[in-house]
């Protein structure tokens, strides 16, 4: 069972929001609740390229490890969009 306590924490820092809910998605799929964000300005105003369009993945302290082995996985072609992570329930 997972800490409600748990602090959010960043794991990872995207160019872009689609790539972030890409990353959220697959986090999500491997049984990580995981949340995206978006820093000042860049929540009103449109923009989806430059430090405005940086986007932000969180998930659980207790589960920050296993997301970025995740991720690390996905940036180095070991899961492609669609797959899941071996052991995921």
């Amino acid at each position: 069972m997972k800490n409600s306590e748990d602090e959010w924490v960043v794991v990872d820092e995207t160019s872009g929001v689609g790539l972030a809910e890409i990353l959220r998605g697959l986090l999500e799929a491997c049984g990580i609740e995981a949340r995206t964000t978006r820093e000042g300005a860049s929540e009103a105003l449109p923009f989806t390229v430059g430090i405005l369009g940086t986007a932000q993945i969180l998930v659980r302290e207790s589960d920050a490890a296993k997301a970025r082995e995740v991720i690390e996985e996905y940036y180095g072609g070991q899961i492609e969009p669609g797959e899941e992570e071996p052991g995921a329930e």
